[in-house]
């Protein structure tokens, strides 16, 4: 009898308001239709909290949600895997007839990450309202009508639908099914519960409850029927038994079964706004940290579909005239909503799909690629206020560390026959068991070791620095101490180097030297900021200064190989020879201009095609050419032959990194503090250069952006108007030397005791 009086309580309370879930015009991806039922990639829509997630087809008469589990992979210490689909959620409504339904629309308000759907039928009003909570580890599921509703609901181990694919055009494919040991589903009360198994053993559940008024609810085979509810909810929970760690212990205590039981029981204890209001509280927290307004479009469009949004900015676009820039804005905002949603303490980092994947073998296995794809993910964290949604990256780093540090001397020699003792290597393909694939990419332990600077360098957390990231930079140091060849001359060279899948195997590739280069830099500066190693800094420091250097070849270009050999006509979607320019910071306007010319040089070459993650790759790095006509002509590129109607980015097919890189583009745009001001070569620990709108483009001549991060925990507010700065606040700790770039003035600021700088340049 209790039970039934908390839900008595429970539906009575289910209603929500259009507070509650509106969202401002362009903080919205709206549509008029459904998604259609086979193209779940292009036009249904994520919603997710970092543990598990889902893609919503927003159907009326039967509705469909594919749902993942973040950690639910096949593959061990041997072989990568890959990331797998959990189930399905189905809905099927007798009462509703498709071609009965009326003023459809379904909306994703990315501010508050609520996903709702409204329409009319059978002279009733619908309306459905799912989120997925961080903080209570559920996802919640209401469907209210103005009149009686009849739903049979169904969960079901994913059994692969067949699916779009882009790559072959509107044809019909049906993947492969290889990863089930075994599985089942039940249907008990009001619960439907998933348990299974994995071939590799992990093991993985899933459970929902229908909350509904007493007698509505029945038990139909594995399946359950609501009959007779205005409203009800449905509450849903996954899990595996899978912690973040390489090693054999990767199992956790509990079963997966046992965790989602009690994730459900502890929300349950809450209403439904309560439910809500938490959840909105912890996303708001994150995405209200950063506001961006980016000139003006007429409000015809904010109010338009964005799927005819979309579709009207590229006639805009070829048409010489854009129009809706506040488009750019929204996807610029998607990305920090997908990081958000996909990413969070405790989670497994975003993967190629970030956590939304609909096959068993899905393109690159869904995997973690370490030449590019994984860091690009992570691009926009630090700049746009999301340090805490780094950390699953941070925590995945230094589980791949304890593991491959006890087995890269087993698999890898050096040049000199000397088996890898020091430091760790990793290849191309990684999944979450230890296991890799494809080519080694020997410099991709620096590249993550220079995420683990940045981070420090953006929020300056010493304890951080000194217990994570420093062992980690001194390690990939000494293993490069050990494998660098020692020409007669001293010049130091990467052996057999690799441009990231493009071109020969030889000695000193750029891609190469230029990351080893940045990781001696890194290192050099983060001993300088402990005061610890000065005799290893020192011989670094000595190292750094006989790297072989950056080469201008024949056609004035940055040379991607020691031999001059690059092709003018050559329009690979790898640029990875610029990593000195973005994100590495070797090559810039205020250094070697020589340097500075011929990556401007590589870079026009190149063109501006390529795949969605290339093309936002471009846009980071025109933004530091300072360029940003050219940063928003590639925007514009990747927006119209790069996006899905869902607006996810397509390599094809989706890739969620050239989402991210869009929105680091953007920022780079707006704001640099990659370069310091020192005295001579040596400006370790000097102060940041904050450029302020570096690359602003002639089209975003208004604006406005808040909580824009610079190096040194700086946190930066500023607008414009007319293509000028007119407003300027800077935060950080008090009595902080800032050093701020505007054209051509540079100023050295103080910050004062209140911690807020408020200043005109």
């Amino acid at each position: 009898m209790r039970f039934y009086l908390f839900l008595v309580a429970l539906i009575c309370s289910i209603s929500l308001t259009a507070a509650d879930t509106s969202a401002s015009a362009n903080n919205r991806l709206f549509y008029t239709s459904p998604g259609r039922p086979d193209g779940i990639e292009q036009s249904w829509l994520p919603i997710g909290n970092g543990y598990f997630g889902a893609m919503v087809r927003g159907g009326a008469e039967k509705e469909t949600l594919v749902l993942n589990a973040d950690s639910l992979w096949t593959g061990d210490g041997d072989r990568t895997g890959a990331y797998q689909c959990l189930a399905t959620l189905s809905l099927t409504f007798s009462d509703i007839k498709q071609n009965g339904i009326a003023s459809y629309t379904r909306t994703l308000d990315i501010e508050k990450a609520v996903h709702s759907v409204k329409f009319k039928a059978n002279g009733a009003t619908y309306s459905r309202t799912y989120f997925c909570s961080y903080p209570d580890r559920v996802m919640v599921m209401v469907f209210s009508s103005d009149k009686p509703q009849n739903a049979e609901i169904a969960l079901a181990d994913f059994d692969e639908p067949t699916r779009y694919d882009p790559a072959r055009g509107a044809k019909k494919v049906k993947d492969k099914y290889p990863s089930r040991k075994q599985s089942s589903v039940t249907a008990e009360g009001r619960s439907i519960v998933l348990n299974g198994e994995l071939v590799n053993g992990m093991k993985f559940a899933a459970r929902l409850i229908v909350l509904a008024p007493k007698n509505t609810v029945s038990v139909k085979g594995n399946k359950l029927s609501v009959k007779g509810a205005k409203k009800f909810v449905i509450l849903f929970s996954a899990d595996t038994d899978y912690k973040l760690s390489f090693k054999d212990n990767w199992k956790k205590k509990q079963l997966p079964s046992s965790l989602v039981k009690r994730y459900i029981a502890n929300a349950m204890k809450r209403k439904v706004p309560e439910l809500l209001k938490r959840h909105v509280s912890d996303f708001s927290r994150l995405y209200d940290k950063f506001y961006l307004r980016l000139a003006s479009s007429p409000q015809k469009y904010l109010e338009m579909p964005t799927d005819q949004r979309l579709e009207s900015y590229k006639k805009q676009f070829a048409n010489g005239k854009i129009e809706d820039v506040r488009l750019e804005e929204l996807i610029a905002k998607y990305g920090r909503y997908l990081i958000i949603s996909c990413s969070r303490p405790g989670s497994m980092p975003a993967n190629l799909q970030g956590l939304w994947n609909w096959s068993n073998s899905p393109p690159w296995r869904s995997d973690y690629h370490s030449n590019i794809n994984v860091e690009m993910n992570y691009w926009l964290t630090e700049p746009s206020g999301l340090s805490e949604c780094f950390m699953p990256f941070s925590d995945y780093i230094m589980a791949m560390r304890d593991f491959h540090l006890k087995h890269t001397a087993d698999v890898v020699k050096h040049p000199n026959g000397k088996r890898a003792e020091r430091g760790w290597a990793i290849k191309t393909e990684n999944g979450i068991f230890g296991g890799h694939s494809f080519v080694w990419n020997f410099p991709g332990a620096a590249w993550y070791a220079q995420h683990l600077w940045e981070h420090y360098a953006f929020t300056e957390d010493k304890n951080y620095l000194k217990n994570v990231a420093y062992p980690v930079l001194k390690e990939t140091c000494e293993f490069w101490e050990d494998r660098l060849l020692k020409r007669p001359d001293g010049t130091l060279v990467v052996p057999k180097g690799w441009s990231p899948e493009h071109g020969p195997t030889e000695d000193g590739v750029t891609y190469d030297q230029e990351i080893v280069y940045d990781l001696f830099t890194n290192y050099i500066e983060a001993a300088k900021e402990l005061g610890v190693d000065a005799a290893y800094r020192k011989k670094i420091e000595d190292m750094k200064a006989h790297l072989l250097p950056l080469k201008v070849g024949k056609w004035k270009q940055l040379q991607e190989w020691e031999t001059d050999r690059d092709d003018p006509k050559d329009q690979h979607r790898h640029v990875s020879h610029l990593f000195g320019l973005h994100p590495g910071r070797q090559i810039s306007p205020f250094l070697d201009k020589k340097f500075f010319d011929a990556a401007i040089v590589s870079l026009k070459a190149r063109g501006d095609g390529g795949t969605g993650w290339s093309k936002a790759w471009k846009i980071c790095f025109w933004a530091r050419c300072h360029d940003g006509n050219h940063a928003h002509k590639m925007i514009s590129e990747q927006i119209c032959h790069n996006f899905y109607l869902n607006l996810f980015d397509f390599h094809a097919p989706f890739q969620i990194d050239g989402n991210f890189g869009n929105t680091a583009g953007v920022i780079e745009m707006l704001l640099q503090s990659h370069t310091r001001k020192g005295k001579g070569t040596d400006t370790a620990n000097a102060p940041w250069i904050i450029h302020l709108l570096p690359a602003l483009p002639d089209i975003w001549s208004d604006g406005e952006a808040r909580g824009l991060k610079a190096r040194g925990n700086i946190t930066v507010d500023m607008k414009w108007s007319g293509g000028k700065l007119t407003s300027l606040i800077l935060k950080g700790k008090p009595g902080r030397i800032v050093v701020v770039a505007y054209k051509k003035k540079i100023k050295r600021l103080k910050i004062p005791g209140s911690g807020i700088l408020k200043t005109r340049l």
